[in-house]
C-alpha cells in the first residue's frame, strides 16, 4: 500500500509540472496537448542492424532492455533488436521482406493503417503500478533497417520497400538537419526525385587538397603577404614553378608528395575528372584513359581521352620537377627543410603542420555520389508507425548516449569512460571547449562490436581509446567547406541502361597499364628501351595511345561510341548513359 502511494505521489508531482510548464497556452491549448499525449498508443517496431560479429542471445537481450528504458520512456516505443553479421545480414532482411509479402499475398495480415489508435492495454507491475502492454510481433516484421551502397538502396526502392521520409524529416525530425551535414539530405533528395527514402550516415565528407608552403621560405622570397599568397593555385601552375625554382636558390628541397606509393599521375590530376571503374565494377574517379577537364560553369562534361586534356600538359611539369631532383624526403619534410608539400587530408593539417608550413587549400572537400549511399537507415513501407520509426532515427543521429549505447554497448560491461593520452603541445591531456578533459573509450571485451559507420551518426560518437577526439571537431568544419560532385547521382546504371561491364573491366587493365608505364617513366625505373637507347615522355605516350587505338583497346572506343543501344537492349556505352542522364538533369538539351 505504501509503494501505491508513494507511486501516486510521483505522478501528480509530474502532472503539476506538466501543468506549470504550460503557463504561456490557454487552458483550452493544454488539454489539446495532453489528450494527444494520452491517445497517442505503445507500439512495438523491429529494427535490423548488422553487427561485426556474432553476438550471444543474453548479449542482445541486455542492449535491447537498455535502449528500450529510452524509447518506452521517450515515444512509448518498443524496440525489438536484430543483429546479423555482414555475411547473413541482407540474406535475413530479404527473407523477412518476402514472408511479410507471403503473408499478406495469402491474406494473413493487411496493410498497416499508419498510426491507427487503439484502446491501450495495461498490466499491473511487481509494484503495483499500472504499466503499458506493448503489442507482439511477427517475426517477419521489419520497421526500421540498416542498408548500405547505391545497389541495395536502388534493389529496395525498385521492390518499394522504401518510405517517403520527406515529412518526417521537415517536420517531426527537423531536428537532423542541425546534426546531419546538408550536403547528405539535400543531395539524398535532389538525386531521387526531391524525395528523402533513406537518411545517410554523417561522416567526415571527402578531403582537402593543400600546399603547404614553407614559412621561412615565404618570408624569404617575399610571398608573405595576401597577394603573394594568391600564387599558390596549383602545383603545376607557373607560378608555383617560379617560386620552386628561387626557393632552390636559397637552398630548400623544393617538393614533398605525402603518399606512400608515390604516384607521379595523381600529382598530374588536378582539374580532371576520370571516367572508370574500381576492382569491384563500381563508377570511380581514379586514373582512367577516359577522361575530362573539371568544367568551370556549365557543369557537362565532354568524354574523351586523358591526353586530350590537361592532365599531359600537367604530367610533363611533374616530369620537370622529378628530372630535376626536386622530391624530397619525409624527414627533411618533417624537418621543415621542404620548400613545398602536396598533402591530402582533413580540416586538421593546417594545425598539424603549422610550425613549419602555411597550409593553403588548392581543392576542397567534395561529397559524391558514393558517399550518399554508402551507408543509411530507412523504414518499410508497411511499418507498424512511419513517426516512432523515425523518431528512433532521430534519436539515433542526434543523441549522444542512445548513440553511445548502440555503438559501444553497456558501460561497465562492454567498455568503461577513460581519459585520452593525446596530448597537447605542452604536453597536457587534450581539452574540449569547455576545458575538459576528453573522454574516451576503452573496451572491455568483443562481446559486443559495431562499426560506428553503420549505426549512424559519426561526428557525434566518443571516441575510442588511441583516436584523437578532436578529429571529429575537424571534421564538422570540413562538412561544411564540402561541395557536391558535379557528378552527384550518376552511375554506371541509370533510366534502364547499363554501361557495358566488360568494356569497363579492359579500359581497368588498359588503364592501370598505362599507369604503371608513366609511373615507371617519371620515377626513372624506365628510361631506355630494350635496346639501352634513351626513351622520352612522349614516346611513353604514344605508346600509350597506340594502344587505345590498337584492337587491344577497342574497349576505348566502344565506351565512347555515340550509338545508342539497338531495341530491347540494354547494354550500352559509357557515353550513351552519361548523355541520357545529363539530358534529364538538364544539363544539356538534348543527347546526341
Amino acid at each position: 500500500m505504501i509503494k501505491r502511494i508513494l507511486c501516486l505521489i510521483m505522478c501528480l508531482t509530474m502532472i503539476i509540472a506538466v501543468l506549470a510548464g504550460c503557463s504561456q497556452k490557454d487552458d483550452d491549448e493544454a488539454v489539446e496537448d495532453i489528450n494527444e499525449e494520452a491517445s497517442e498508443s505503445a507500439v512495438t517496431l523491429a529494427m535490423y542492424l548488422m553487427s561485426e560479429n556474432q553476438m550471444s542471445q543474453e548479449q542482445i537481450d541486455k542492449i535491447e532492455t537498455a535502449v528500450n528504458k529510452i524509447t518506452k520512456a521517450k515515444f512509448k516505443t518498443q524496440l525489438e533488436l536484430y543483429f546479423y553479421t555482414e555475411a547473413e545480414y541482407y540474406e535475413k532482411l530479404e527473407a523477412s521482406f518476402a514472408a511479410r509479402a507471403e503473408a499478406e499475398a495469402a491474406g494473413l495480415i493487411k496493410a498497416p493503417v499508419e498510426e491507427e489508435t487503439v484502446e491501450e492495454e495495461t498490466f499491473e507491475n511487481e509494484w503495483g503500478v499500472s504499466e503499458l502492454k506493448y503489442p507482439t510481433i511477427d517475426g517477419y516484421q521489419v520497421d526500421i533497417f540498416y542498408m548500405g551502397g547505391y545497389e541495395k538502396f536502388s534493389k529496395y526502392l525498385e521492390m518499394g520497400m522504401l518510405s517517403d521520409l520527406n515529412d518526417e524529416v521537415s517536420i517531426s525530425s527537423k531536428k537532423l538537419g542541425s546534426f546531419i551535414a546538408a550536403p547528405y539530405l539535400d543531395n539524398m533528395k535532389s538525386i531521387n526525385n526531391k524525395v528523402i527514402y533513406a537518411i545517410p550516415t554523417n561522416a567526415g565528407i571527402g578531403e582537402y587538397t593543400y600546399l603547404l608552403v614553407n614559412k621561412e621560405a615565404m618570408s624569404k622570397l617575399d610571398y608573405d603577404t595576401d597577394a603573394g599568397r594568391k600564387y599558390f593555385t596549383g602545383l603545376t601552375d607557373d607560378s608555383v614553378k617560379s617560386f620552386l625554382n628561387q626557393a632552390g636558390d636559397y637552398g630548400y628541397t623544393q617538393l614533398y608528395f605525402d603518399n606512400k606509393e608515390f604516384d607521379y599521375v595523381d600529382l598530374a590530376s588536378a582539374g580532371i575528372q576520370y571516367w572508370g571503374v574500381d576492382e569491384n565494377g563500381n563508377f570511380t574517379d581514379d586514373f582512367s584513359l577516359i577522361a575530362s577537364n573539371i568544367p568551370t560553369e556549365d557543369k557537362y562534361f565532354g568524354l574523351g581521352s586523358a591526353f586530350g586534356t590537361k592532365f599531359q600538359s600537367n604530367l610533363k611539369v611533374i616530369a620537370e620537377y622529378a628530372d630535376n631532383g626536386y622530391f624530397g624526403t619525409e624527414e627533411q619534410f618533417k624537418n621543415g627543410e621542404v620548400a613545398m608539400a602536396y598533402v591530402k587530408g582533413g580540416a586538421e593539417i593546417a594545425s598539424k603542420y603549422s610550425e613549419h608550413y602555411e597550409a593553403i587549400v588548392v581543392d576542397d572537400p567534395t561529397i559524391k555520389t558514393e558517399d550518399i549511399y554508402s551507408n543509411m537507415f530507412a523504414v518499410t513501407t508497411y511499418t507498424a508507425s512511419l513517426s516512432r520509426s523515425m523518431e528512433v532515427i532521430t534519436l539515433l543521429n542526434t543523441d549522444v548516449e542512445f548513440r553511445n549505447l548502440l555503438l559501444y554497448g553497456i558501460e561497465g560491461e562492454n567498455y568503461d569512460f577513460v581519459n585520452t593520452d593525446f596530448e597537447d603541445e605542452e604536453g597536457n591531456p587534450l581539452t574540449d571547449k569547455n576545458g575538459e578533459v576528453y573522454r574516451v573509450i576503452r573496451r572491455l571485451n568483443n562481446d559486443y562490436i559495431m562499426d560506428p559507420y553503420k549505426t549512424g551518426n559519426t561526428l557525434i560518437t566518443y571516441s575510442l581509446e588511441g583516436e584523437d577526439p578532436t578529429l571529429k571537431e575537424y571534421m564538422r568544419e570540413q562538412n561544411m567547406d564540402a561541395d557536391t560532385s558535379y557528378l552527384m547521382g550518376f552511375t554506371l546504371t541509370y533510366s534502364g541502361y547499363t554501361v557495358n561491364a566488360d568494356n569497363l573491366a579492359a579500359l581497368r587493365k588498359l588503364s592501370l597499364d598505362a599507369r604503371e608505364k608513366l609511373n615507371a617513366y617519371i620515377s626513372g625505373t624506365t628510361r631506355h628501351d630494350a635496346n639501352g637507347d634513351p626513351i622520352t615522355l612522349d614516346s611513353v605516350i604514344d605508346e600509350i595511345k597506340a594502344v587505345m587505338s590498337s584492337d587491344a583497346g577497342k574497349c576505348f572506343t566502344d565506351l565512347l561510341s555515340y550509338e545508342a543501344p539497338a531495341a530491347n537492349q540494354t547494354s550500352c556505352s559509357l557515353y550513351y548513359l552519361y548523355n541520357v542522364w545529363a539530358e534529364n538533369m538538364g544539363l544539356i538539351p538534348t543527347a546526341e
